[in-house]
């Protein structure tokens, strides 16, 4: 059924009244507009008057679209969206930048967490934030491994979709972080345990991240005791990789280890193995490093007097277990390993 003819109507939004008119053959759906008075008729009118008008559309755009804009203003008052700030690496020009997002919604099994304290890596963070200020070729030359991906990609679905992909991923911004305490805001299902207000260390990338807010799945989430600050609290995902770390190397009490590298998580797995019950020495290039282990009551030696130390502290039988804790792109960790 048609309606010909001009015709005028009034639509009401945001507390204000706006009328259009409209010329020509219409579907009926304009006058279910005025009825349902709906944003969800209002579309499918659009779509159905478009799709039927056989003259030039373009004068009626405008007004069309100005109606949309105003329909989902209102939509967005009554329906406010909660926004908060998240750092974002963007791996295509290197550029990290503090963008506003909007909250995340907790889904079953997983909490929302207002965030008071996160940790900077300066290993993991730093090496993504190199990686994304390389051009492409530089990109492509630290990164063999995802070369090959992308080849085998190629091969497998053509060169356009490939290339299409890569582009797109490196247009996709990056949360940076995977360390964090805070407080819990709102819970989803299936969540005992845990409540509003309780104090929680968070872990995992992509989930506890630098932003005001994160949703963190139950595994990864741990209450905090009373006496534990935020700020130590946010260094419990690195206590946790030096401790898992330590328990794949399975030792027994009273083997000897060697840490190799003795940074942040170096001197956390070393106090791990000697709290454990093993004989430890630690290793390091930097003089500084091999001074603040020593003032931790644990023995090391700086790399090039590495292998004679190593022969004097185990009488020559070598070391049962060996954990490279070192960042570097040289092989030398694993060829004294």
């Amino acid at each position: 059924m048609q309606v010909e003819g001009n015709f005028d109507f009034t639509i009401k939004t945001c507390d204000l009244p706006y009328t259009f008119c409209f010329c020509g053959t219409s579907h009926v759906g304009w006058w279910m507009l005025l009825i349902q008075n709906s944003i969800s008729a209002y579309s499918k009118s659009i779509i159905k008057f478009f799709l039927n008008r056989k003259g030039d559309i373009l004068p009626l755009l405008l007004p069309h679209l100005i109606c949309v804009i105003l329909l989902c203003n209102n939509f967005a008052k009554e329906n406010p969206i909660n926004i908060m700030k998240q750092l974002l690496q963007n791996m295509r020009d290197g550029k990290a930048v503090v963008e506003e997002v909007p909250v995340p919604t907790p889904r079953a099994g997983m909490a929302l967490v207002k965030t008071e304290a996160s940790l900077v890596s300066a290993g993991t963070e730093r090496m993504v934030v190199e990686f994304a200020e390389k051009s492409l070729v530089g990109k492509a030359r630290s990164r063999p491994d995802l070369v090959r991906q992308v080849i085998d990609k190629m091969q497998r679905e053509g060169v356009l979709p490939t290339v299409q992909a890569a582009f797109n991923r490196l247009d996709q911004p990056m949360a940076l972080g995977y360390s964090s305490a805070g407080t819990i805001v709102e819970l989803g299902a299936n969540m005992d345990g845990f409540r509003v207000g309780q104090r929680v260390a968070c872990a995992g990338g992509g989930y506890a991240v630098h932003a005001e807010y994160n949703v963190v799945p139950r595994n990864l989430l741990t209450p905090l005791p009373d006496d534990v600050d935020f700020e130590s609290a946010a260094f419990t995902t690195l206590g946790a990789i030096a401790l898992h770390g330590f328990r794949l190397a399975e030792p027994q009490l009273g083997e000897t280890v060697a840490v190799i590298g003795m940074g942040l998580l170096g001197l956390l797995t070393a106090q791990i193995a000697a709290a454990a019950g093993c004989r430890v020495l630690g290793i390091d290039v930097a003089p500084e490093r091999i001074e603040l282990a020593s003032s931790l009551g644990l023995q090391a030696c700086l790399r090039d007097g590495a292998e004679d130390s190593a022969q004097a502290f185990t009488a020559n039988r070598g070391f049962d277990n060996v954990i490279i804790c070192a960042d570097t792109s040289s092989n030398d960790p694993v060829e004294l390993a």
